[in-house]
């Protein structure tokens, strides 16, 4: 029998044991991490960057006017005619020929480089637009995160909740079976702790949301198991208000889009006015030709100029709507230049404001624990009252709460200012 015990011992901490490496062997994700994992899989970067190449293969695109077209062509044939004389007889002639042409347009009165200008300005645009959807992600990993912490943060404060419920169901039963206390406190305490209950419910499954969350935020559609480092601080974080505009002027990168948007469009703009110009270029040609051998030679070169003087008044709506375009940037420049102002304005203001906030909910909960303590020990005395142990219980829940709120409140503010900032 004893070894029967001994062994069942030893096969249970074996259990024990095994269990404790797979939690130890469970990943911790810490901010950074998070980030990195997103900037490696989320989907939309991967649009983003596509994008940025197009507009780099449209840069070239646009150099290609300023070099010669070189094209080669040939031809050979069999042709075969009935004779009028002689209808039975039939003459067989072959044809072949091979040739070169180069043209060149050497001067379109700037259309060439206006063109080229404007689609660099608009690849430069599209890597600012890469690198705001950057900023955009890692502010959004940024939010979901801090947002599970606050979710984490809430099942300990429900879960202590449900514990100190529980210890109050306990003493109120006791006091019932002894006669000091009425049945309505134990009702009362077993309605307190379903609630308790029920709020650990929401907030295991808030949880569960935030994971969610950010999983599709770093591209994971099977994350596995990991659990992310859920330590929440206050760190301070100083900057002027007159600092962090300076800066988003300088590194908003939705900001320097539309600058370059405008310039590109003040080119196309330019180059639609070269259309009321003529084009010069340069032809060559050279080829062979004959029967039954290429033994004839030919070739030409010239010079060509084109010049449309009335297509229907198209060129004409071309450069009105180029024009009206070019406008348009400059509106959309002035309304990211203002949403700067914006955008930093209230982000500073939230930031101060959270600030402000951190040390008076640390103080509430410290006021809180003591009510909490002074109730509990009242009650256990017989000289408290039920009520004042659930009050004082859900203001120090509710202190816990607005403790870890006002952390996160003030986390989430200052990746919303870096993102204002136009840095990550």
């Amino acid at each position: 029998m004893k070894k029967f015990f001994f062994f069942g011992l030893v096969l249970f901490a074996g259990l024990v044991f095994a269990q404790e490496n797979v939690v130890q062997n469970i990943p911790v994700y810490s901010l950074d991490k998070c980030i990195e994992t997103a900037l490696a899989n989320n989907p939309n970067l991967g649009a983003a960057q596509s994008n940025l190449l197009g507009a780099q293969a449209r840069v070239w695109e646009s150099a290609a006017p300023f070099w010669p077209t070189i094209s080669a062509s040939g031809s050979y044939g069999r042709s075969m005619q009935e004779g009028v004389i002689t209808p039975d007889f039939f003459n067989y002639s072959n044809s072949a020929r091979a040739g070169l042409s180069a043209n060149w347009s050497i001067f379109t009165f700037g259309q060439d480089y206006f063109n080229f200008k404007a689609q660099k300005y608009n690849y430069t645009s599209a890597g600012f637009d890469y690198k705001n959807t950057v900023n955009t992600t890692v502010y959004n990993v940024k939010l979901a995160f801090y947002n599970l912490i606050y979710a984490i943060r809430s099942v300990d404060v429900f879960q202590t909740s449900v514990e100190q419920f529980q210890s109050q169901l306990a003493s109120a039963q006791s006091f019932y079976k002894v006669g000091i206390r009425s049945k309505i406190d134990v009702t009362n305490a077993e309605v307190n702790l379903n609630t308790a209950k029920l709020n650990l419910i929401t907030a295991r499954n808030n949880v569960t949301v935030a994971y969610a969350t950010l999983n599709n935020l770093m591209g994971l559609t099977n994350p596995g198991s990991y659990k992310i480092d859920d330590t929440l601080t206050f760190e301070a974080f100083d900057i002027t208000m007159d600092a962090a505009l300076s800066e988003a002027y300088q590194n908003r990168p939705d900001y320097l889009s539309a600058q370059a948007r405008t310039a590109g469009a003040r080119y196309s703009l330019n180059a639609q006015k070269s259309n009321y110009l003529p084009n010069i270029g340069v032809s060559a040609s050279y080829g062979l030709n004959g029967g039954n051998s290429l033994n004839l030679q030919n070739g030409s070169v010239g010079v060509n100029a084109s010049w449309t003087l009335f297509d229907g008044l198209s060129t004409e709506m071309r450069y009105k709507e180029a024009k009206a375009g070019y406008r348009s940037y400059q509106y959309l420049e002035e309304a990211a230049r203002q949403s700067i102002v914006m955008d930093v304005t209230q982000a500073y203001s939230t930031l101060q404001q959270s600030g402000e906030a951190v040390p008076v909910a640390e103080l509430n909960v410290t006021k809180a624990r003591e009510n909490l303590d002074l109730a509990l020990g009242r009650y256990k005395v017989g000289i408290g009252s039920s009520l004042e142990v659930t009050d004082a219980e859900s203001s120090f829940s509710s202190a816990k709460l607005q403790y870890a709120q006002a952390l996160t409140n003030y986390r989430i503010a200052q990746a919303a200012l870096l993102k204002a900032m136009g840095t990550k």
